[in-house]
């Protein structure tokens, strides 16, 4: 007697192989179309799992970031997620260039946590949207703490290779991270609203920073530019990029001011700060190897 199980099979690709080669000589018949149909989902079905699951394994090492490594402070948890090729947006490698990403904040918020609210996964790819809530007990780059509870937001782009991350683009509502913590002033629409009297002064610093100086020099330039827009008689401060080749940074820091006299009385202000954080710029950004051209210009 034929086996019952091995008969049952028989006859399901029968009908498979009869429903897929009547389909290729009455294309119009609907039992015909509906066969060359179930081919069509057979064939999809088999390839579709591995798709999803790469994809959903992905996510899943975002949300371990987050949730477990970051908000548990379990920073060992970073071997498994990211991988030994990583590299930040400051160039830092690997699992610990990730957590050095990190560590500063949480230095300066102790009690920080991310919350996700969106994950989305493509390819090799995950988009994350997160919300992030600290108080600021320690000091945050430059800025003594503040004992304030801030909250922000911030989105970022993970690249996947093998499972794990190995590249990262990250953006932050850092204006309204400074503004929570009044390093920057909330009302900005005064200060883009002073106009620009024919005795206005415009200072403008070509500032050229090695490889190496970029990290410090920036976190000089972010202090001054929080301590400025605090000082009366600024019109406007902006500045500009450029990097060559060889990761060498070049700035372009152009501040507008109503007159010379408070050009004056920003520069006095700014040297009284440095005196009494004890800090000689000038010596620092030699030992840095940065050199800078100054020059105080009008319009004609």
């Amino acid at each position: 007697m034929k086996n019952p199980s091995k008969t049952l099979f028989g006859l399901v690709m029968l009908c498979l192989v009869t429903l897929t080669l009547t389909s290729a000589l009455v294309p119009d018949k609907g039992y015909i179309n509906a066969g060359k149909s179930l081919t069509l989902l057979l064939n999809t079905t088999q390839k579709q799992p591995f798709k999803l699951t790469s994809m959903e394994n992905n996510k899943e090492v975002i949300r371990r970031l987050f949730e477990e490594a970051l908000n548990n402070r379990k920073m060992g948890l970073l071997a498994e997620l990211v991988s030994a090729n990583y590299t930040s947006q400051n160039g830092d490698k690997g699992p610990e260039g990730m957590e050095k990403t990190f560590s500063g904040l949480i230095k300066a918020f102790p009690d920080l946590q991310w919350h996700i609210k969106e994950l989305i996964a493509e390819g090799d790819k995950v988009f994350a949207n997160w919300e992030v809530q600290g108080t600021n007990t320690g000091q945050y780059q430059v800025f003594a703490p503040t004992g304030k509870s801030v909250t922000g937001t911030g989105m970022g782009v993970f690249t996947f290779k093998d499972g794990k991350i190995v590249q990262s683009s990250v953006q932050t509502d850092r204006l309204g991270f400074l503004q929570a913590l009044d390093i920057l002033p909330h009302d900005l629409s005064r200060v883009n609203s002073k106009k620009v009297t024919k005795d206005a002064v415009v200072l403008i610093d070509k500032i050229t920073v090695p490889k190496d100086a970029i990290p410090k020099l920036m976190e000089r330039l972010n202090y001054n530019t929080a301590f400025l827009a605090k000082q009366p008689g600024l019109v406007k401060n902006t500045h500009y990029e450029n990097t060559d080749g060889y990761g060498t940074l070049t700035v372009i820091t152009v501040a507008e001011w109503e007159n010379a006299e408070a050009l004056e009385k920003a520069k006095k202000a700014v040297q009284e700060d440095y005196q009494s954080q004890h800090i000689n710029l000038t010596q620092k950004l030699r030992e840095w190897g940065v050199t800078m051209d100054r020059g105080v210009y009008t319009e004609r």
